[in-house]
């Protein structure tokens, strides 16, 4: 944390940065002061404080080291960052998940406690510099203007790059040193190649290369952090006096822009460590792409599959370089477009790479007729003015395609274990389901996160949903009718789902040449 604060902070960031040093401590005097900031805050004594109430704590911290007017002015420039800080500190000790007396959903989980608090104040200064440099790119100039609209295009970027002379001391910002450098860099924040980058995804970025590279920011980001007990060589009686003393001795007080960043010629090159701490493993969220969680009951090689094609789906910045990888080798002649065999190709190679080759290429096998309708789902989700490429997946539709990949294949697993009796393909399969089946089946569907397989509580309740997935009449149901009755359910149910599968309902978003669509929050889905 010492070197955090980086040769180009202004000097409103050193005054805030410094103003919750002595909160962050391991010693006694810390200790103190973190007891006396946290009763400060909570007024009514629960022992936990909520995102307002951790706001109070700011301002009180600030306003015991600057007059009236200077802590507020800190405390207004940085507020953008302070639900950061708050959402990160308060997962970090699970909580007993009871309601709160007097609230109605609330649990501590929601809140920060004791325990919590010294990290929390540590996330305070992390993000601050995190909101200090988005806001000194945004609307090309240092500091919040009229001009800044809280996101982030190349212009921006490339501006703050030529007139800065490099960005704070984070893993992502380094090795940064020529201007393809900074343009490259642009394109790996912008997870979702949108071609504009808001702050909570220039956080998200920034925190997950720290986790990945195993740093000590990330260790503490990652909530990998230890109980430490005061020694007592550690106390130091005067320390709450001397902390204020230095506070005030060590704020910078740059006259200009150029005493504040250093030329590029004079950045220094970060000093290699001896060992190099290893980088962490990706741990993917539990619902693939924000909206589908896998069943209870799915079976190991569902969650296999999940586990290779998940990460080519969300929006972070190390699944969106593994993104641009991959479309990059399955457009192996470089058109931009990938067809179904392309997409099927690198399928089989993620799996093989992940799962090694043997079982890669048995759960390529096993899923591979669900390829096919993840592919026509995707492959018109955005428009280029280009009409054969509809009949192709460029890469504005290749996030969405992986998340519908993981998709239908779950929906494939959950019919192959209809189909046959049991689940994966065997002797008595044929890729389709009979009433038979369907009804000596129908009770295993509680524990289904498909919305259509719920509610199933009796033989009626089964014979009537076989009607409908059967729109032929023909007294069987091919995979193709079950993936649509699953689809149609979760539209008209309105599920997170149901707003990825429904693309009518996807907003417009410019990706280069391209028009993406991404879900629309709280629109009305119906067909």
């Amino acid at each position: 944390m010492d070197s955090l604060l980086h040769a180009g902070a202004d000097e409103n960031l050193t005054d805030f940065y410094n103003a919750l040093i002595p909160y962050g401590e391991k010693s006694t005097s810390g200790t103190t002061l973190r007891r006396e900031g946290f009763s400060a805050a909570d007024s009514n004594g629960s022992k936990y404080i909520s995102l307002a109430e951790s706001e109070l704590f700011i301002q009180w911290a600030l306003q015991k080291v600057y007059d009236t007017d200077r802590s507020d002015f800190l405390w207004k420039t940085f507020r953008p960052s302070y639900i950061y800080a708050f959402n990160n500190a308060k997962d970090l000790h699970a909580g007993s998940g009871e309601v709160l007396q007097g609230a109605k959903t609330a649990t501590t989980d929601d809140y920060v406690s004791f325990a919590e608090f010294r990290v929390f104040t540590l996330y305070l200064r992390i993000y601050s510099i995190m909101f200090d440099a988005f806001a000194d790119i945004d609307g090309d100039s240092e500091g919040r203007t009229a001009d800044d609209d809280m996101r982030l295009d190349i212009d921006e970027f490339i501006g703050w790059y030529n007139r800065s002379g490099g960005g704070p001391n984070f893993k992502a910002f380094e090795g940064v040193d020529t201007e393809d450098q900074a343009r490259e860099l642009f394109e790996t924040l912008d997870a979702d190649s949108s071609g504009k980058i808001i702050f909570s995804e220039f956080t998200a970025s920034v925190k997950e290369v720290e986790i990945m590279e195993n740093t000590a920011i990330g260790q503490l980001l990652n909530g990998d952090i230890k109980p430490t007990p005061v020694k007592k060589k550690e106390v130091n009686k005067g320390a709450s006096t001397a902390s204020n003393d230095r506070r005030r001795r060590d704020a910078k007080t740059p006259t200009k822009s150029s005493d504040r960043r250093p030329a590029r010629g004079n950045l220094k090159t970060p000093e290699k460590k001896k060992a190099s701490p290893k980088k962490k493993a990706m741990i993917m969220p539990m619902k693939v792409a924000a909206a589908y969680t896998p069943s209870k009951n799915a079976s190991p090689d569902l969650k296999d599959f999940i586990k290779a094609i998940q990460p080519f789906s969300e929006k972070t910045l190390i699944c969106g370089n593994l993104r641009k990888t991959a479309f990059k080798s399955a457009d192996a002649n470089g058109t931009g477009k990938c067809s179904l065999a392309s997409i099927s190709q690198h399928v089989k190679s993620s799996l093989k790479k992940e799962l090694g080759i043997e079982r890669g290429t048995e759960i390529f096998a096993l899923y591979r007729p669900s390829y096919i309708r993840a592919f026509v789902a995707s492959k018109g989700i955005a428009k280029t003015g280009d009409p054969d490429d509809d009949n192709y997946i460029n890469f504005a539709e290749f996030r969405v395609l992986n998340a519908y990949l993981c998709v239908y294949a779950g929906m494939c697993d959950a019919f192959m274990k209809v189909d046959g009796g049991g689940p994966g393909v065997s002797e008595d399969d044929d890729r389709r389901v009979e009433m038979k089946e369907w009804i000596a089946s129908y009770d295993t569907f509680p524990a289904s996160t498909f919305v259509g397989l719920t509610g199933i509580n009796n033989e009626a309740d089964a014979t009537t949903i076989f009607g409908e997935m059967d729109g032929d009449g023909k007294g069987m149901v091919l995979l193709s009718e079950f993936c649509e009755y699953i689809r149609t359910k979760e539209i008209e149910s309105k599920t997170p789902l149901g707003k990825l599968l429904y693309q009518d309902h996807l907003k417009v978003k410019q990706v280069g040449r391209a028009t993406i669509l991404e879900p629309n929050e709280g629109e009305d889905i119906s067909p």
